[in-house]
């Protein structure tokens, strides 16, 4: 091949090239300097979507970095969503969760961690294969969520580890809504204790939400979830039965005890 048809081909194929690498990781509306390795490590090749009917709602402000209430509120214009990851974009485990639902979900509530002044970012994966991303960013005025122990997190949680409790709520719109919290440390491997050695790493992986009409919600948890967990989810309808499950990261089962009686 003549070199100026090698040329040619190269420029045609590098613009290429860069096209789909701007297709795939718009600007980001918060400027983060971080927003590409997070593309490159949690949307390698996939189509994105900054998206308002995906919205993070969060304090902007935060004080206890331990124990930071969000919310996911999702569209129904999205249509369906088969998978959602929550992100804490400066957090040394940026993954927070990442979530399965079996129908449709109208929101989803967590309590997490931040270690600092971050971007948070929930992003809906749709069947079209787009993921649909909100994004906000939240300023820790005490920062050190993840590497400075919870003072709050005593010994006596092992004689309660696993306890689950949860109770259900009718809305004004008509869905429904389980709130529900479970007793565990959510070490995350990153404190160090008052002997000056490292705390390890303990936390709760999965976690299965269902009821008498089967699963509504899997999770794939990890320790950038505030200790003693509480998750709220929004649903259409809810059936009787309420039954939670979950397994931490030693391989310990536990799971609701009398699941026809509200426990919180």
């Amino acid at each position: 091949m003549p070199i100026s048809r090698l040329l040619i081909a190269v420029t045609a194929l590098t613009i290429f090239a860069s096209g789909a690498a701007d297709a795939a990781a718009p600007s980001d509306p918060l400027r983060s300097p971080g927003w590409e390795s997070i593309v490159e490590t949690f949307f390698p090749q996939s189509e994105i979507l900054f998206d308002d009917r995906v919205e993070v709602v969060m304090p902007t402000r935060v004080e206890d970095a331990h124990d930071v209430p969000m919310a996911v509120k999702l569209s129904a214009e999205l249509g369906h969503v088969r998978e959602i990851v929550v992100i804490a974009e400066n957090n040394p485990i940026q993954q927070v969760a990442r979530l399965y639902p079996h129908r449709p979900l109208k929101a989803i509530g967590l309590k997490i961690r931040l270690e600092s002044t971050t971007p948070v970012r929930a992003a809906a994966l749709t069947d079209d294969g787009v993921w649909h991303v909100g994004s906000t960013a939240a300023e820790v005025l005490t920062p050190g969520g993840c590497s400075v122990p919870d003072n709050r997190v005593a010994d006596e949680v092992s004689d309660r580890l696993g306890e689950i409790a949860f109770k259900t709520f009718d809305r004004d719109d008509g869905s429904a809504r389980l709130k529900f919290r479970i007793i565990h440390p959510m070490q995350t491997g990153f404190a160090v204790s008052e002997d000056g050695e490292y705390i390890p790493a303990y936390f709760l992986e999965q976690m299965r939400i269902g009821d008498g009409d089967g699963p509504v919600v899997d999770i794939e948890s990890r320790a950038a979830m505030a200790p003693d967990p509480i998750v709220t989810i929004d649903v259409p309808e809810l059936g009787q039965t309420i039954r939670i499950q979950a397994r931490d990261s030693q391989g310990l089962e536990f799971e609701t005890k009398d699941a026809d009686e509200p426990s919180m």
